[in-house]
């Protein structure tokens, strides 16, 4: 049987099926009449327009393990974790292999959707954790074209068209931290691009407005990491700002967006969010 939503994938994972005579209401597997849309779907619910079969009556077994909010999770490192709810992670899935994460396995994530393993597999990838996500996932057949799911957004991209991509926003955090690249390029922006790379800060700026409001520059700019990590990364080509290779804006460009500026908090310290201790959450669910 061919595996097309990522319930059932996860549901094979564990080393169980998805099988019945009717539709999943959430996801469109194959589901029996042991788990009811009764017992698994709230009144309050709103995401009818996003399910599979909202004329089903039924939810499949894998969409009941999505669905939990009180699983257990071992995190690498072997710390169990009660009580956790699945729409707080990211997940990473394969036939074989459940892998939760948060914002703190950015990296990881980042690897997998440039070198993913052979299918099938599954990247969900949640920004709030505040709705279900693995049900609205897609299942990749393929390892050169790649659909990955951000808050329900189904992004295809083949893995070199992502690397182009996470280098823009790479360089463009290192010069103006990682929120900017969620806004068009002002002048504060441009001001400190411009200071960190005079050579090809103009094309670098193209570049990224072409992309960055594409559904592959939004996935770039989630999996970006933080400011200082880019900065190291990408280091600056202009020694006159600074001759450490950090870049800056030069001191003759000033206005709202210069050192003293709103914008200028990124010059001054980078993202505030950028220098919280991160966490490595990434594991795997045990029934």
């Amino acid at each position: 049987m061919k595996i097309t939503s990522v319930p059932h994938l996860l549901a094979v994972a564990f080393g169980a099926e998805c099988v019945g005579n009717h539709r999943c209401f959430y996801c469109g597997a194959a589901a029996n009449e042991r788990y009811s849309v009764k017992t698994y779907v709230k009144d309050s619910f709103t995401g009818r327009s996003g399910v599979t079969a909202p004329g089903s009556q039924w939810v499949c077994h894998g969409c009941t393990l999505c669905l939990r909010e009180d699983a257990e999770i071992i995190l690498i490192g072997g710390e169990l974790r009660g009580g956790q709810m699945m729409r707080g992670y990211s997940w990473f899935i394969t036939a074989t292999e459940v892998q939760a994460g948060t914002k703190a396995n950015l990296d990881v994530f980042c690897n997998l959707c440039l070198g993913p393993p052979a299918p099938p597999f599954a990247l969900v990838l949640s920004d709030s954790g505040q709705t279900h996500q693995l049900y609205r996932g897609v299942v990749c057949h393929s390892r050169e074209l790649i659909t990955v799911t951000l808050e329900a957004e189904r992004i295809n991209f083949h893995p070199e068209q992502l690397r182009d991509a996470l280098e823009i926003a790479g360089k463009i955090a290192a010069a103006t931290g990682k929120p900017a690249l969620r806004e068009p390029i002002g002048f504060g922006a441009a001001a400190r691009i411009l200071g960190r790379y005079p050579d090809g800060g103009e094309s670098l700026i193209s570049a990224w407005t072409k992309v960055g409001e594409s559904p592959l520059g939004r996935l770039a700019a989630w999996l970006c990491p933080r400011k200082d990590v880019c900065e190291l990364e990408y280091p600056s080509n202009n020694p006159i700002v600074d001759p450490l290779g950090h870049g800056g804006v030069p001191p003759q460009v000033g206005g709202t967006g210069g050192p003293n500026g709103k914008r200028g908090r990124d010059q001054q310290g980078g993202d505030k969010g950028a220098r919280q201790p991160l966490l490595f959450d990434l594991g795997r669910t045990v029934l």
